[in-house]
Protein backbone atom coordinates (compact mmCIF):
# COMPACT_ATOMS: atom_id res chain seq x y z
CA UNK A 1 0.00 0.00 0.00
CA UNK A 2 2.86 2.14 0.96
CA UNK A 3 5.01 1.79 -2.22
CA UNK A 4 1.50 2.41 -4.39
CA UNK A 5 0.80 5.94 -2.72
CA UNK A 6 4.39 6.63 -3.12
CA UNK A 7 4.56 5.74 -7.11
CA UNK A 8 1.12 7.80 -7.19
CA UNK A 9 2.70 10.62 -5.54
CA UNK A 10 6.07 10.06 -7.87
CA UNK A 11 4.36 9.88 -10.89
CA UNK A 12 2.01 12.84 -10.54
CA UNK A 13 4.64 14.94 -8.93
CA UNK A 14 2.47 15.91 -6.16
CA UNK A 15 5.05 16.64 -3.45
CA UNK A 16 8.30 17.22 -3.42
CA UNK A 17 11.34 16.24 -1.67
CA UNK A 18 11.55 18.01 1.79
CA UNK A 19 7.91 19.43 1.13
CA UNK A 20 5.60 21.23 4.01
CA UNK A 21 2.43 19.09 4.03
CA UNK A 22 -0.48 20.47 6.18
CA UNK A 23 -2.65 17.14 6.35
CA UNK A 24 -6.16 17.36 6.83
CA UNK A 25 -6.97 14.58 9.73
CA UNK A 26 -10.48 13.87 10.80
CA UNK A 27 -9.20 10.47 12.42
CA UNK A 28 -11.53 8.92 10.05
CA UNK A 29 -9.76 5.55 8.01
CA UNK A 30 -8.96 7.80 4.68
CA UNK A 31 -7.41 10.57 7.08
CA UNK A 32 -5.55 7.91 9.64
CA UNK A 33 -4.02 6.13 5.92
CA UNK A 34 -2.87 8.87 4.58
CA UNK A 35 -1.10 10.53 7.82
CA UNK A 36 0.24 7.13 8.08
CA UNK A 37 1.79 6.58 4.59
CA UNK A 38 3.34 10.15 5.00
CA UNK A 39 4.74 9.66 8.08
CA UNK A 40 6.34 6.32 6.46
CA UNK A 41 7.71 8.44 3.43
CA UNK A 42 8.76 11.39 5.24
CA UNK A 43 12.27 8.92 6.32
CA UNK A 44 13.25 8.59 2.49
CA UNK A 45 11.89 12.28 1.23
CA UNK A 46 12.30 14.67 4.60
CA UNK A 47 9.03 16.02 4.46
CA UNK A 48 7.86 18.37 6.81
CA UNK A 49 3.91 17.03 8.56
CA UNK A 50 1.65 18.78 10.02
CA UNK A 51 -1.63 17.71 11.10
CA UNK A 52 -4.75 20.25 11.14
CA UNK A 53 -8.04 18.72 13.26
CA UNK A 54 -11.15 20.49 12.49
CA UNK A 55 -13.97 20.25 14.93
CA UNK A 56 -16.89 21.41 13.21
CA UNK A 57 -18.97 21.78 16.78
CA UNK A 58 -21.63 19.37 14.82
CA UNK A 59 -21.78 15.83 16.59
CA UNK A 60 -21.35 17.24 20.74
CA UNK A 61 -19.23 14.78 22.18
CA UNK A 62 -18.25 12.52 19.82
CA UNK A 63 -16.48 15.29 17.86
CA UNK A 64 -14.59 16.15 20.96
CA UNK A 65 -13.72 12.35 21.03
CA UNK A 66 -12.43 12.57 17.34
CA UNK A 67 -10.32 15.51 18.26
CA UNK A 68 -8.82 13.93 21.04
CA UNK A 69 -8.10 10.28 18.95
CA UNK A 70 -6.88 12.65 16.45
CA UNK A 71 -4.15 14.19 18.64
CA UNK A 72 -3.21 11.23 20.49
CA UNK A 73 -2.88 9.13 17.05
CA UNK A 74 -0.64 11.99 15.59
CA UNK A 75 1.67 12.34 18.81
CA UNK A 76 1.82 8.19 18.88
CA UNK A 77 3.54 8.39 15.44
CA UNK A 78 5.64 11.76 16.15
CA UNK A 79 3.69 14.42 14.29
CA UNK A 80 2.21 17.56 15.87
CA UNK A 81 -1.15 17.91 15.36
CA UNK A 82 -3.36 20.93 16.13
CA UNK A 83 -7.28 21.44 16.19
CA UNK A 84 -9.70 24.48 15.72
CA UNK A 85 -13.27 24.74 17.04
CA UNK A 86 -15.06 26.33 13.71
CA UNK A 87 -19.09 27.17 14.16
CA UNK A 88 -20.38 25.57 11.13
CA UNK A 89 -24.09 26.27 11.74
CA UNK A 90 -23.25 29.76 11.79
CA UNK A 91 -21.02 30.31 8.87
CA UNK A 92 -23.92 28.18 6.92
CA UNK A 93 -26.29 30.65 7.97
CA UNK A 94 -24.42 33.73 7.79
CA UNK A 95 -23.27 33.02 3.90
CA UNK A 96 -26.89 31.26 3.20
CA UNK A 97 -25.42 27.74 1.92
CA UNK A 98 -25.62 24.24 3.12
CA UNK A 99 -23.98 22.87 6.17
CA UNK A 100 -22.13 20.53 4.23
CA UNK A 101 -20.75 23.16 1.65
CA UNK A 102 -19.77 26.05 4.92
CA UNK A 103 -17.82 22.59 6.77
CA UNK A 104 -15.61 22.49 3.36
CA UNK A 105 -14.84 25.73 2.61
CA UNK A 106 -14.16 25.98 6.73
CA UNK A 107 -11.25 23.69 6.69
CA UNK A 108 -9.52 24.72 2.99
CA UNK A 109 -10.06 28.20 4.18
CA UNK A 110 -7.99 27.05 7.82
CA UNK A 111 -5.55 24.67 6.19
CA UNK A 112 -4.47 27.06 3.86
CA UNK A 113 -4.40 29.87 6.68
CA UNK A 114 -1.78 27.39 9.22
CA UNK A 115 0.35 26.27 5.83
CA UNK A 116 1.00 29.97 5.30
CA UNK A 117 1.27 30.65 8.92
CA UNK A 118 3.65 27.42 10.17
CA UNK A 119 5.75 27.02 7.00
CA UNK A 120 4.95 30.11 4.14
CA UNK A 121 4.46 27.67 1.59
CA UNK A 122 4.45 24.22 1.14
CA UNK A 123 0.99 21.79 -0.02
CA UNK A 124 -2.09 20.59 1.84
CA UNK A 125 -2.61 16.95 1.56
CA UNK A 126 -6.72 15.91 1.65
CA UNK A 127 -7.60 11.84 2.26
CA UNK A 128 -10.23 11.69 -0.55
CA UNK A 129 -10.35 8.14 -2.58
CA UNK A 130 -11.67 6.94 -5.44
CA UNK A 131 -15.02 6.08 -3.85
CA UNK A 132 -15.28 9.90 -3.19
CA UNK A 133 -13.98 10.11 -6.81
CA UNK A 134 -16.64 8.50 -7.97
CA UNK A 135 -19.36 9.35 -5.63
CA UNK A 136 -18.73 13.30 -6.94
CA UNK A 137 -18.88 12.08 -10.74
CA UNK A 138 -22.01 10.99 -10.36
CA UNK A 139 -23.53 13.74 -7.97
CA UNK A 140 -22.47 15.78 -10.92
CA UNK A 141 -24.22 13.94 -13.56
CA UNK A 142 -27.33 14.16 -12.05
CA UNK A 143 -26.98 18.21 -11.28
CA UNK A 144 -26.45 17.95 -15.19
CA UNK A 145 -22.37 19.31 -15.20
CA UNK A 146 -20.80 19.45 -18.26
CA UNK A 147 -17.21 17.57 -18.60
CA UNK A 148 -14.95 19.44 -15.95
CA UNK A 149 -18.01 17.91 -13.64
CA UNK A 150 -17.36 14.84 -15.04
CA UNK A 151 -13.76 15.01 -14.74
CA UNK A 152 -14.19 13.66 -11.28
CA UNK A 153 -11.47 14.66 -8.69
CA UNK A 154 -7.62 15.49 -9.48
CA UNK A 155 -5.03 14.74 -8.01
CA UNK A 156 -3.49 18.08 -7.62
CA UNK A 157 -5.41 20.97 -7.05
CA UNK A 158 -2.91 23.99 -7.20
CA UNK A 159 -1.65 23.43 -3.74
CA UNK A 160 -3.83 20.55 -2.65
CA UNK A 161 -2.85 17.13 -3.33
CA UNK A 162 -4.45 14.04 -3.04
CA UNK A 163 -2.21 10.50 -2.70
CA UNK A 164 -4.88 8.12 -2.10
CA UNK A 165 -7.10 9.07 -5.50
CA UNK A 166 -6.18 5.80 -7.00
CA UNK A 167 -7.08 3.91 -3.80
CA UNK A 168 -10.78 2.41 -3.15
CA UNK A 169 -12.18 2.63 0.15
CA UNK A 170 -11.97 -1.41 0.54
CA UNK A 171 -8.71 -1.34 0.20
CA UNK A 172 -8.02 1.74 2.88
CA UNK A 173 -10.07 -0.37 5.74
CA UNK A 174 -7.90 -3.69 4.52
CA UNK A 175 -4.84 -1.79 5.29
CA UNK A 176 -5.74 -0.59 8.69
CA UNK A 177 -7.29 -3.72 10.10
CA UNK A 178 -4.33 -6.07 8.79
CA UNK A 179 -1.96 -3.61 9.88
CA UNK A 180 -4.17 -3.56 13.32
CA UNK A 181 -3.93 0.78 13.11
CA UNK A 182 -7.13 2.38 14.56
CA UNK A 183 -9.36 4.90 13.68
CA UNK A 184 -12.60 6.79 14.24
CA UNK A 185 -15.90 6.46 11.91
CA UNK A 186 -18.14 9.49 11.79
CA UNK A 187 -21.63 7.65 12.13
CA UNK A 188 -23.34 10.47 10.35
CA UNK A 189 -21.37 8.88 6.87
CA UNK A 190 -24.48 6.24 7.43
CA UNK A 191 -26.99 8.33 7.46
CA UNK A 192 -29.22 9.56 4.27
CA UNK A 193 -29.66 13.19 4.93
CA UNK A 194 -27.14 14.16 2.46
CA UNK A 195 -27.10 13.20 -1.68
CA UNK A 196 -23.36 11.97 -1.27
CA UNK A 197 -24.18 9.64 1.46
CA UNK A 198 -27.39 8.55 -0.50
CA UNK A 199 -25.18 7.85 -3.20
CA UNK A 200 -22.73 6.29 -1.16
CA UNK A 201 -24.71 4.05 0.84
CA UNK A 202 -27.45 3.36 -1.56
CA UNK A 203 -27.07 3.99 -5.46
CA UNK A 204 -23.24 2.60 -5.63
CA UNK A 205 -24.22 -0.39 -3.77
CA UNK A 206 -27.13 -1.29 -5.57
CA UNK A 207 -25.30 -0.65 -8.81
CA UNK A 208 -22.21 -3.06 -7.49
CA UNK A 209 -24.54 -5.65 -6.27
CA UNK A 210 -26.93 -5.97 -9.20
CA UNK A 211 -25.57 -4.59 -12.25
CA UNK A 212 -21.63 -3.88 -12.34
CA UNK A 213 -19.42 -5.22 -9.36
CA UNK A 214 -16.36 -3.33 -10.93
CA UNK A 215 -18.79 -0.04 -10.90
CA UNK A 216 -16.06 2.01 -9.32
CA UNK A 217 -13.02 1.12 -10.94
CA UNK A 218 -15.47 1.49 -14.80
CA UNK A 219 -16.77 5.21 -13.80
CA UNK A 220 -13.33 6.10 -12.68
CA UNK A 221 -11.67 4.98 -15.68
CA UNK A 222 -14.13 6.80 -18.06
CA UNK A 223 -13.76 9.84 -15.73
CA UNK A 224 -9.99 9.84 -16.90
CA UNK A 225 -10.84 10.16 -20.53
CA UNK A 226 -12.97 12.66 -20.24
CA UNK A 227 -10.40 14.63 -17.97
CA UNK A 228 -8.09 14.04 -20.68
CA UNK A 229 -10.40 15.15 -23.50
CA UNK A 230 -10.70 18.27 -21.21
CA UNK A 231 -7.57 19.13 -21.11
CA UNK A 232 -7.17 18.88 -24.68
CA UNK A 233 -9.46 21.63 -25.39
CA UNK A 234 -8.46 23.76 -22.44
CA UNK A 235 -5.32 23.97 -23.62
CA UNK A 236 -6.83 24.22 -27.44
CA UNK A 237 -8.92 27.32 -26.36
CA UNK A 238 -5.83 28.70 -24.62
CA UNK A 239 -3.39 28.59 -28.03
CA UNK A 240 -6.32 30.33 -30.03
CA UNK A 241 -5.75 33.61 -27.54
CA UNK A 242 -9.04 35.20 -28.23
CA UNK A 243 -9.33 36.51 -24.55
CA UNK A 244 -7.90 40.10 -23.62
CA UNK A 245 -7.35 41.97 -20.97
CA UNK A 246 -8.15 46.02 -20.95
CA UNK A 247 -7.93 47.95 -17.95
CA UNK A 248 -10.91 47.00 -15.67
CA UNK A 249 -12.67 44.46 -18.18
CA UNK A 250 -11.76 41.30 -20.32
CA UNK A 251 -13.15 41.33 -24.00
CA UNK A 252 -13.03 37.97 -26.34
CA UNK A 253 -12.52 38.10 -30.26
CA UNK A 254 -16.08 36.69 -31.53
CA UNK A 255 -14.91 37.31 -35.30
CA UNK A 256 -14.61 33.47 -36.28
CA UNK A 257 -16.71 32.42 -33.52
CA UNK A 258 -19.05 30.24 -35.23
CA UNK A 259 -16.37 28.91 -37.47
CA UNK A 260 -15.46 26.95 -34.39
CA UNK A 261 -16.71 23.77 -33.13
CA UNK A 262 -19.79 24.42 -30.59
CA UNK A 263 -17.40 22.40 -28.01
CA UNK A 264 -15.20 25.23 -28.47
CA UNK A 265 -17.72 28.13 -28.72
CA UNK A 266 -18.58 26.98 -24.83
CA UNK A 267 -14.66 26.39 -23.80
CA UNK A 268 -14.18 30.39 -25.18
CA UNK A 269 -17.60 31.22 -23.25
CA UNK A 270 -16.00 29.74 -20.00
CA UNK A 271 -12.68 30.94 -20.10
CA UNK A 272 -14.04 34.46 -20.76
CA UNK A 273 -16.07 34.27 -17.09
CA UNK A 274 -13.42 32.86 -15.85
CA UNK A 275 -11.08 35.73 -16.60
CA UNK A 276 -12.86 37.92 -15.21
CA UNK A 277 -14.68 36.06 -12.21
CA UNK A 278 -11.32 34.23 -11.35
CA UNK A 279 -13.68 30.32 -11.33
CA UNK A 280 -15.86 29.04 -13.26
CA UNK A 281 -18.71 28.54 -10.16
CA UNK A 282 -22.49 29.78 -10.70
CA UNK A 283 -22.61 30.09 -14.69
CA UNK A 284 -25.10 26.84 -15.95
CA UNK A 285 -25.09 25.12 -19.12
CA UNK A 286 -28.15 27.64 -19.33
CA UNK A 287 -26.27 30.77 -18.98
CA UNK A 288 -23.69 29.43 -21.28
CA UNK A 289 -26.54 28.83 -24.04
CA UNK A 290 -27.75 32.43 -23.56
CA UNK A 291 -24.64 34.16 -24.04
CA UNK A 292 -23.46 32.08 -27.07
CA UNK A 293 -26.88 32.98 -28.33
CA UNK A 294 -26.09 36.67 -28.25
CA UNK A 295 -22.58 36.14 -29.61
CA UNK A 296 -23.88 34.35 -32.95
CA UNK A 297 -26.92 37.70 -33.02
CA UNK A 298 -24.11 39.79 -32.80
CA UNK A 299 -26.06 41.38 -30.76
CA UNK A 300 -27.41 41.70 -26.82
CA UNK A 301 -26.76 41.58 -23.54
CA UNK A 302 -26.70 39.10 -20.51
CA UNK A 303 -26.14 39.64 -16.45
CA UNK A 304 -24.82 37.12 -14.10
CA UNK A 305 -23.27 36.92 -10.64
CA UNK A 306 -22.65 40.67 -11.15
CA UNK A 307 -21.22 41.08 -14.23
CA UNK A 308 -22.10 42.51 -17.92
CA UNK A 309 -21.73 40.84 -20.64
CA UNK A 310 -22.48 42.13 -24.02
CA UNK A 311 -21.78 42.28 -27.72
CA UNK A 312 -19.98 45.30 -29.86
CA UNK A 313 -17.81 45.52 -32.76
CA UNK A 314 -17.47 42.08 -32.88
CA UNK A 315 -16.13 40.96 -29.31
CA UNK A 316 -18.09 39.96 -26.30
CA UNK A 317 -17.41 42.30 -23.31
CA UNK A 318 -17.27 40.77 -19.74
CA UNK A 319 -17.56 43.80 -17.38
CA UNK A 320 -18.19 43.88 -13.34
CA UNK A 321 -20.91 45.83 -12.61
CA UNK A 322 -19.58 48.54 -10.09
CA UNK A 323 -22.45 51.32 -10.24
CA UNK A 324 -20.21 54.49 -10.10
CA UNK A 325 -22.39 57.58 -9.42
CA UNK A 326 -21.70 60.82 -11.76
CA UNK A 327 -18.89 62.67 -10.76
CA UNK A 328 -18.81 66.38 -11.92
CA UNK A 329 -16.37 69.11 -10.57
CA UNK A 330 -14.68 72.54 -12.24
CA UNK A 331 -11.36 73.11 -13.48
CA UNK A 332 -10.39 76.83 -12.62
CA UNK A 333 -6.23 76.36 -12.26
CA UNK A 334 -3.74 74.46 -13.87
CA UNK A 335 -2.64 70.62 -12.60
CA UNK A 336 -3.56 67.37 -12.70
CA UNK A 337 -7.22 66.04 -11.96
CA UNK A 338 -8.39 62.49 -11.97
CA UNK A 339 -11.50 61.06 -12.99
CA UNK A 340 -12.64 57.93 -13.26
CA UNK A 341 -9.93 55.47 -14.82
CA UNK A 342 -8.12 59.10 -16.36
CA UNK A 343 -6.10 61.75 -15.35
CA UNK A 344 -6.88 65.02 -17.26
CA UNK A 345 -3.58 67.39 -17.57
CA UNK A 346 -4.24 70.98 -17.40
CA UNK A 347 -1.28 73.50 -18.28
CA UNK A 348 -0.97 77.29 -19.03
CA UNK A 349 1.54 77.41 -22.37
CA UNK A 350 2.91 79.87 -24.54
CA UNK A 351 1.50 80.68 -27.89
CA UNK A 352 3.72 79.29 -29.94
CA UNK A 353 4.21 76.22 -32.61
CA UNK A 354 1.78 74.20 -30.23
CA UNK A 355 1.96 70.96 -31.81
CA UNK A 356 -1.74 69.39 -30.35
CA UNK A 357 -0.73 65.84 -30.08
CA UNK A 358 -4.02 62.98 -30.22
CA UNK A 359 -5.95 62.96 -27.23
CA UNK A 360 -4.91 66.76 -26.37
CA UNK A 361 -6.51 70.16 -27.35
CA UNK A 362 -6.07 73.90 -26.76
CA UNK A 363 -8.72 76.50 -25.42
CA UNK A 364 -8.81 79.97 -24.45
CA UNK A 365 -6.97 81.01 -21.08
CA UNK A 366 -10.04 82.69 -20.32
CA UNK A 367 -11.74 79.50 -19.41
CA UNK A 368 -10.01 78.65 -16.26
CA UNK A 369 -11.65 81.94 -15.01
CA UNK A 370 -15.24 80.97 -15.19
CA UNK A 371 -14.14 76.94 -14.37
CA UNK A 372 -14.15 74.51 -17.39
CA UNK A 373 -16.76 71.45 -15.38
CA UNK A 374 -15.90 67.89 -16.29
CA UNK A 375 -18.40 65.52 -15.83
CA UNK A 376 -19.90 62.05 -17.38
CA UNK A 377 -22.31 62.36 -20.21
CA UNK A 378 -25.98 62.86 -20.02
CA UNK A 379 -28.63 61.78 -21.82
CA UNK A 380 -29.60 64.26 -24.84
CA UNK A 381 -25.69 65.56 -24.78
CA UNK A 382 -24.61 67.21 -28.30
CA UNK A 383 -21.70 69.22 -29.73
CA UNK A 384 -21.10 71.42 -31.70
CA UNK A 385 -18.79 70.77 -34.79
CA UNK A 386 -18.04 72.34 -38.07
CA UNK A 387 -21.59 73.80 -39.64
CA UNK A 388 -23.93 71.33 -37.13
CA UNK A 389 -24.33 69.69 -34.02
CA UNK A 390 -24.31 66.15 -33.55
CA UNK A 391 -24.92 64.06 -30.39
CA UNK A 392 -22.27 62.88 -28.01
CA UNK A 393 -24.17 58.92 -28.43
CA UNK A 394 -23.44 58.91 -32.46
CA UNK A 395 -19.95 60.16 -31.93
CA UNK A 396 -19.10 57.29 -29.25
CA UNK A 397 -20.79 55.10 -32.06
CA UNK A 398 -18.93 56.49 -34.60
CA UNK A 399 -15.59 55.87 -32.53
CA UNK A 400 -16.71 51.83 -31.56
CA UNK A 401 -16.29 53.45 -28.07
CA UNK A 402 -17.60 50.25 -26.21
CA UNK A 403 -21.24 51.32 -24.57
CA UNK A 404 -19.83 50.50 -20.71
CA UNK A 405 -16.39 53.04 -21.35
CA UNK A 406 -19.15 55.84 -22.62
CA UNK A 407 -19.81 57.04 -18.69
CA UNK A 408 -16.01 56.41 -17.92
CA UNK A 409 -14.51 59.08 -21.27
CA UNK A 410 -14.70 63.16 -19.37
CA UNK A 411 -17.10 65.09 -20.95
CA UNK A 412 -15.80 69.05 -20.67
CA UNK A 413 -18.28 71.60 -20.74
CA UNK A 414 -17.67 75.60 -20.59
CA UNK A 415 -20.51 77.55 -19.78
CA UNK A 416 -23.28 75.55 -21.35
CA UNK A 417 -21.60 74.25 -24.47
CA UNK A 418 -19.61 70.88 -24.57
CA UNK A 419 -16.23 71.60 -25.76
CA UNK A 420 -14.10 68.19 -25.67
CA UNK A 421 -15.38 64.39 -25.46
CA UNK A 422 -11.68 64.03 -24.38
CA UNK A 423 -9.73 62.25 -26.67
CA UNK A 424 -12.01 62.32 -29.26
CA UNK A 425 -13.91 65.53 -30.46
CA UNK A 426 -13.34 69.11 -30.00
CA UNK A 427 -15.85 71.32 -30.40
CA UNK A 428 -15.67 73.93 -33.49
CA UNK A 429 -16.31 76.82 -31.68
CA UNK A 430 -14.09 78.53 -28.86
CA UNK A 431 -10.67 78.62 -31.02
CA UNK A 432 -8.12 79.94 -30.02
CA UNK A 433 -6.85 83.24 -31.00
CA UNK A 434 -3.60 83.68 -32.37
CA UNK A 435 -3.15 86.96 -30.99
CA UNK A 436 -3.24 85.16 -27.77
CA UNK A 437 -0.03 84.75 -25.86
CA UNK A 438 -0.84 82.29 -23.69
CA UNK A 439 -3.62 79.17 -23.97
CA UNK A 440 -4.85 76.29 -22.04
CA UNK A 441 -3.80 73.04 -22.88
CA UNK A 442 -5.33 69.90 -21.57
CA UNK A 443 -4.24 66.54 -22.08
CA UNK A 444 -6.27 63.03 -21.11
CA UNK A 445 -4.12 60.17 -19.85
CA UNK A 446 -5.06 56.88 -19.07
CA UNK A 447 -3.91 55.77 -15.08
CA UNK A 448 -4.02 52.05 -16.13
CA UNK A 449 -1.73 51.30 -19.06
CA UNK A 450 -1.31 47.74 -20.12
Amino acid sequence: MIDKIKKHIKENNLIEDGENIVIGFSGGPDSVLLLYALNELRKEYGYNLLAVHINHQLRGEEAVKDEEFSKDFSNSIGVKCISFHMDVNGYAKEHKISVEDAGRRIRYEKFHEVLEEEFGKGVIAVGHHKNDDAETILINLIRGAGGAGLSGISSKSNNIVRPLIDITKGEILEFLKENKIPYVEDKTNFENDYLRNKIRNVIIPYIENEINENFIDSLTRSSKIIESNEDFLEDYVRNLNLISHERNYYKLNCKDFEKHHIAIQRKLILKAYESIKGDRKNISFTNVESIRKIIIQNSGEFYINNFLLYMAYGYLYLIFKDEKKQEEFIIREKGKYNFRDFIIKVDIVENKNIKVQRKEAIFPKEFLEEGIVVRSRKPGDKIKLKNFTKKVKDIFIDSKVPKHLRDEIPILQYKDDIIWIAGLKRTHNYLVDPSDDFVIKIRLEEKYVK
